[in-house]
């Protein structure tokens, strides 16, 4: 959704809320069963959709399993002080560092250093759990993609149920049709918003942090596989960073 239609949606949600205040026609009880039916039916359609399994995976890589901007440069910092310790002695001191690294690409590489010795077999582990993180991030924005998609739908069929009960129970009057119809409005306005100015752009962050952190780690790899071959810290850096850190060792 582009910015002039989530304006729109979100104005389009401020007047049926405004209206539904000013005329007091909902009771706050009466509140919380409209939005209650909204999450409930979101809920279920999710769990049908994608699955419990899915759905759980999703929010647990997007709410906990965080990988943030500057987490790509610790990374780095930690190579080059596992580096460093490697060159003084032997890997293991390097191997008791693992408990204290901060993301679970750095405990998991670590844990390959001491089970391969080959710079092949090394890459190539690496590389598959590069592609695991990648996959889940993407499977996690695909689950989102399709809560968002669901917003809606939820909305259309919640704002209906909501139409209908109130006019049943006011007899089809004109206050009980006016209700309904601000019920409706509310609710279809709230699912269009939660689709596209919620579900929608944390699926495409999602995708963006998954294509970073893919990025950040394969530079990470370099700096493992030179870690390795016992390679200089500086060389260590000169793969993390490029050639434009390239010093003469």
């Amino acid at each position: 959704m582009n910015r002039l239609g989530a304006i729109a949606v979100w104005l389009c949600l401020l007047g049926f809320a405004s209206a539904s205040v000013a005329l007091d026609v909902f009771t706050p009880t009466e509140w919380a069963l409209l939005l209650g039916a909204l999450a409930l039916g979101l809920m279920v359609m999710t769990l049908v959709s994608v699955g419990p399994v899915r759905a759980a995976s999703a929010l647990w890589h997007a709410l906990v399993h965080r990988w943030h901007s500057d987490e790509g440069g610790r990374l780095f910092d930690q190579i080059l002080e596992w580096a460093t310790a490697a060159r003084r002695g032997d890997f293991g001191d390097v191997a008791k560092r693992r408990r204290r690294a901060r993301n679970r690409f750095a405990r998991e590489s670590l844990g390959l250093l001491d089970k391969h010795d080959s710079p092949v077999t090394l890459r190539l582990a690496l590389e598959q759990s590069i592609r695991t993180g990648e996959d889940a991030a993407l499977a996690s924005a695909r689950v989102f993609d399709a809560i968002a998609a669901n917003a809606s739908v939820a909305g259309v069929l919640a704002g209906s149920v909501a139409l209908f009960v109130l006019a049943a129970l006011g007899q089809g009057t004109t206050a009980a049709m006016a209700a309904g119809g601000l019920a409706f409005g509310l609710l279809v306005s709230l699912g269009v918003v939660l689709s596209g100015t919620v579900f929608r752009p944390l699926a495409a962050r999602l995708r963006a942090r998954g294509v970073r952190r893919g990025h950040d780690q394969a530079r990470g790899m370099k700096g493992l596989i030179a870690l390795l071959q016992r390679a200089h810290p500086q060389r260590v850096r000169v793969a993390l960073y490029g050639d434009r850190c390239a010093i003469e060792v």
